[in-house]
């Protein structure tokens, strides 16, 4: 599984950014993105899920999941981020944070 990340915005406008191949992973790492892009029931996200109005200073997220089977990609405002997806947005974030320290 491919996983490309993108988050912009917020306050500071920083972003940060992270692609990544599961099979480039620890075999914890791998399953533990696939199981949260499962459990995130991703494949069936809308492909935009915008911020309500008045959301300044927010990150925007943009998600890009490839598997051999199918494709798929979602641009979420923090505001409109659904519950079961934070917790992969999160461990992304996490992982491009120690990506960008260690690159």
């Amino acid at each position: 599984m491919k996983i490309a990340f993108k988050r912009s915005g917020g306050f500071a406008g920083m972003r940060l950014s992270l692609s990544l191949d599961t099979q480039a992973l620890s075999e914890q790492d791998a399953h533990l993105l696939e199981d949260l892009v499962a459990t995130t029931d991703f494949f069936d996200l809308p492909p935009v899920l915008p911020s309500p109005p008045g959301s300044v200073d927010r990150f925007q997220y943009e998600i890009v999941v490839e598997t051999f089977e199918q494709r798929h990609a979602v641009d979420a405002g923090e505001g409109a981020l659904p519950d079961s997806l934070r917790p992969l947005v999160d461990q992304l974030t996490q992982m491009a944070r120690s990506a960008q320290r260690n690159g």
